[in-house]
């Protein structure tokens, strides 16, 4: 039975993702606190760079990054089609950096990953009491492609969301 659930422990707010979407031969999503990659993931240094940042610290415990990995049929080992870091605070879900696989499918296997995470990812928001999920952006066409792609929607570059973004980031919501 898959689960998605944000729950406050000693070590600040846990995200446990267990078998999101789960189907034999297709894409299943889990947070880094359930499953690891076996191998390396075949991704650039900046995007493993992105995700060991989020796990640091207790992040791994903390579930701060969620996984879409392909799980063959018949279950053998899951390769990673997709990852997204997050971050989570009071009233705030944030998905600040995304990696995608590209060497070994196809755009509609990854573009099915993302969807899926981005649906996790509203899920967590909603058992978090959030009414959005923000997404944070190093360009504005990839802000524009995420509004045009999942139906998020640019926020303002004024006020207190912006804070401890750089200039060179946009920042996009999806209202739940």
């Amino acid at each position: 039975m898959a689960t998605v659930e944000v729950v406050l422990k000693d070590i600040g707010t846990v995200v446990l993702v267990d078998g999101f979407a789960a189907v034999s031969g297709s894409i299943r999503v889990d947070s880094s606190n359930i499953w690891t990659p076996i191998v390396p993931a075949d991704l650039p240094g900046s995007d493993l760079n992105a995700m060991a940042e989020r796990l640091a610290n207790g992040g791994k415990a903390k579930g701060r990054v969620l996984y879409a990995r392909h799980v063959p049929f018949p279950v053998a080992d899951s390769v990673l089609v997709a990852a997204l870091c997050l971050h989570i605070d009071t009233g705030v879900v944030r998905i600040i950096h995304v990696a995608r696989c590209t060497s070994s499918f196809v755009p509609l296997q990854i573009e099915y990953a993302m969807k899926q995470l981005i649906h996790c990812m509203k899920l967590v928001a909603g058992k978090h009491k959030c009414n959005c999920v923000e997404w944070v952006h190093s360009s504005e066409q990839a802000a524009k492609s995420s509004c045009k792609s999942y139906g998020f929607r640019n926020v303002a570059r004024k006020g207190q969301r912006y804070g401890g973004l750089r200039k060179n980031q946009f920042l996009v919501e999806f209202r739940l």
